[in-house]
């Protein structure tokens, strides 16, 4: 055989396996890269499902929290209703108050004047004031009852208040805990 119809012949498979392997070359990074396309297709497509998964979750809190803070705005609104109506309950009380002592101190300065009247059959004379003494204590009574009714209405109004403010956070709570 000729030397150079070897080394044509050799050049020329060299070049089919050249043209070969580029053409193999050619398909695997068409097939890389079209792998590549879809990893990043779905990379995507997961951040967009995350992205409104997070707003899903973010809307549900914010609904929780309106309805936390519409809650706890009615629940002043009640308080603060509440608290009118006992007020209104202590301006009646006094009134009362004042008229029952009116009453009683005037019952007591008619004992008086009869005990101190002469003419008045078998009531004797009067040690001291009994019956004005009577009436002090009754009012001190009275007034001491009016202090601590006052504190115990404050403090049941507060506690109520408490206790359905906290009620409806843990209802509240245990909705956003159950909800998926």
């Amino acid at each position: 055989m000729n030397p150079t119809k070897i080394l044509d012949t050799f050049i020329t498979a060299l070049f089919f396996v050249l043209v070969g392997v580029a053409l193999v070359a050619a398909l695997l990074l068409q097939a890389e890269q079209k792998a590549h396309q879809t990893t990043k297709q779905r990379h995507a497509q997961a951040l967009a499902e995350a992205e409104a998964q997070r707003a899903i979750e973010e809307a549900t809190r914010r609904k929780t929290e309106q309805e936390l803070n519409d809650a706890q705005a009615a629940h002043a609104e009640k308080s603060r209703a509440l608290h009118l109506d006992l007020d209104r309950a202590r301006a009646a009380a006094r009134a009362a108050d004042v008229g029952l002592r009116s009453a009683t101190q005037a019952a007591a300065q008619r004992a008086r004047e009869q005990c101190a009247n002469p003419t008045t059959p078998n009531l004797g004379a009067p040690a001291s004031d009994p019956i004005g003494l009577l009436a002090d204590v009754l009012g001190r009574a009275d007034a001491r009852a009016e202090q601590l009714a006052d504190i115990a209405d404050q403090r049941g109004a507060a506690g109520s208040a408490c206790e359905a403010a906290y009620d409806r956070a843990h209802q509240a709570l245990k909705k956003l805990s159950t909800d998926p």
